[in-house]
């Protein structure tokens, strides 16, 4: 058959071009008949094929190939149907022939649009087409790029468990699903496709016999054809969800993440073989991890959120624990330099700005925005250090400032971090002096405070000065006063840098753009 086949169009072949090369010109005659002949010779080839069991010819057609043909097909034969009719309506003549062929246009399309709009139809075309061109039923290449767009794509109209449940719902042909996640040994409804369709709990002895059964299977259940071992838990299931025909799995791992009930089918026909298993674990395990990994995600999120609120919770608490220790400075240095004016004076100004700051830590709690606003203002920078110093007098032998010719201007947070840096260089050593000094150029204000403290290594310079929560200084420090100096000093855009040498003391140098008072 396979030469007979092959002879008929090889044969008719040679005749054809030997008269053309004989005679000067094409037999029309032949080559009408050439499509003709071909036709002839698909039975035998057929046949041929049929006969050969061991070595079948194959046809490699990609799913692209048979969707696009097969809508040419279909319209090439809607169009030559539309014909046909109009043809008979002509024959027929008069009016007559024109409203029956009308008529049966109108039919003819109407009929085409319930095909096309009927997704059991749809399906059935789908398995017809798979099984009668493919040899394998899914292209996993296909697939698998298809699942991990759809996933990782998510939008206002379909969350991630949507796309999850409209997947699976798709390889089995069905309309609906509900999606339930492991929560111990119980199950939570996370979404479904038809909110009315399933019920809004499994029972604790539903869920503790799924959980049972998936501790050693990892089988995805079709309830009309499931195995004996399965037929107790689906008794279980149907009474509690009496929509459900299919049971899908998620495992993370090797733990069960989550399931998916999956409505009936909309083919009658349709029965899962070992393909359809196989697509549906593949897809079931990559969306759990995609399941997973959203809820590490939004887990992460709440914890960033709770992490900011204790942060801002420990600069206020180190805010007030500073304007504490100025006011206990005061106290201290008040008996005895109460007849001093300038001390009075310096007194006031420190209360008044104690005031302020406590003004504005509770402006920011109620208006987190207007405290990063009133954070922005300018004081000058000589006001700030004379203050700084003629306050604090337990240390004045201690202390030495030198100012520039010029006043100039820093953001009011700078205060923060310059008491900071200063007292922990003071409380490093009961012998450590302290020296501030200001240089200016063009560009740049360089606020430089060199201490004769112990120093520190560079290796907690890098990995301990300014990491939060971490103090040297045992249960009696908090651990984010460095943290908070370096954060006020780049969030004004200067920058804060640190040179330090064990046994001879550390400079701290904080950089700021030029801002001179006119």
């Amino acid at each position: 058959y396979l030469n007979i086949g092959l002879g008929l169009i090889f044969g008719f072949g040679v005749l054809l071009w030997s008269l053309r090369l004989a005679i000067g010109i094409e037999a029309e005659f032949l080559a009408i008949l050439q499509p003709l002949v071909a036709s002839l010779a698909i039975a035998p080839l057929a046949i041929a094929s049929l006969r050969n069991s061991s070595n079948r010819l194959r046809f490699n057609l990609s799913r692209q190939f048979v969707f696009r043909a097969g809508t040419l097909a279909v319209t090439g034969g809607f169009l030559l149907s539309l014909s046909l009719m109009t043809y008979i309506g002509q024959l027929v003549g008069g009016d007559l022939g024109l409203s029956i062929a009308v008529f049966l246009g109108i039919v003819l399309i109407v009929l085409l649009l319930v095909i096309i709009g009927s997704s059991r139809y749809r399906s059935t075309a789908r398995v017809l087409l798979t099984k009668t061109f493919f040899e394998s039923r899914y292209d996993y290449r296909d697939e698998w790029r298809t699942l991990t767009q759809r996933l990782s794509d998510q939008g206002p109209d379909h969350r991630l468990v949507d796309h999850v449940q409209i997947t699976l719902a798709n390889i089995l042909y069905a309309k609906d699903a509900s999606l339930w996640l492991r929560v111990d040994s119980g199950f939570l409804l996370e979404a479904s496709l038809a909110d009315d369709f399933w019920g809004p709990t499994l029972s604790e002895t539903c869920s503790e016999a799924i959980c049972q059964f998936y501790r050693e299977r990892d089988w995805v259940l079709d309830f009309r054809d499931a195995p004996d071992q399965a037929a107790v838990l689906i008794q279980k299931i149907e009474a509690e969800q009496p929509g459900a025909a299919f049971l899908v799995p998620l495992f993370l791992s090797d733990s069960l993440y989550a399931i998916c009930f999956v409505s009936e089918s909309e083919v009658e026909t349709r029965k899962l073989d070992w393909e359809d298993f196989d697509i549906l674990k593949m897809i079931a395990r990559q969306s759990a991890s995609f399941l997973a990994l959203a809820s590490a995600d939004r887990a992460l999120i709440e914890h960033e959120k709770f992490a900011a609120v204790a942060q801002m919770s420990a600069f206020l608490t180190h805010d007030i624990k500073t304007i504490n220790a100025q006011l206990v400075l005061l106290l201290e240095n008040a008996e005895k330099h109460k007849r001093n004016p300038a001390f009075v004076d310096d007194m006031l100004k420190t209360i008044k700005n104690s005031t302020d700051r406590m003004t504005n830590i509770s402006t920011g709690l109620r208006n987190p925005s207007q405290r990063l606003n009133d954070s922005g203002t300018l004081i000058e920078l000589g006001e700030l250090l004379r203050r700084w110093h003629a306050l604090d007098m337990t240390h004045e032998p201690r202390i030495s400032i030198e100012l520039p010719k010029f006043e100039y201007k820093v953001p009011s947070d700078y205060k923060t971090s310059i008491n900071h840096i200063a007292r922990n260089a003071l409380e490093s050593s009961s012998d450590a002096r302290l020296n501030i000094s200001v240089n200016v150029d063009s560009n740049f204000i360089y606020i430089q405070l060199k201490d004769t403290g112990p120093g520190m290594s560079e290796d907690f310079i890098r990995n301990r000065l300014f990491k939060p929560f971490d103090s040297s200084k045992g249960v009696t420090g908090m651990g984010i006063g460095s943290f908070q100096a370096k954060s006020i000093v780049e969030r004004h855009g200067g920058e804060l840098t640190v040179r330090s040498t064990l046994g001879k003391g550390t400079l701290f140098t904080i950089t700021f753009p030029t801002v001179e008072v006119t």
